[in-house]
């Protein structure tokens, strides 16, 4: 992926490429580097894998946003009878 926006936040070095904006000769050098060293793309994949396992689960998720809405309104308490989906 070109390196535009957020997405150095959201792709760590060792899950992806990312690339100058709009450089096709390191987009193309890039391809034909995971053509062929196709390890590389299943060693990616995992690490991608397990980094969105770990920073975007369910509960960990849902903690984020219990922050948010407490620093918002931060005189409400989550309860233990919450409904949960």
């Amino acid at each position: 992926a070109f390196n535009v926006g957020g997405l150095s936040d959201m792709v760590p070095n060792d899950t992806g490429w990312l690339l100058p904006p709009n450089d096709m000769d390191s987009f193309i050098q890039t391809l034909l580097y995971l053509c062929q060293n196709r390890s590389e793309i299943a060693r990616a994949g995992g690490a991608a894998r397990i980094y969105a396992q770990t920073h975007f689960s369910i509960s960990r998720m849902t903690d984020q946003y219990i922050e948010i809405y407490q620093l918002v309104v931060p005189d409400v308490e989550p309860s233990d009878d919450a409904v949960v989906f």
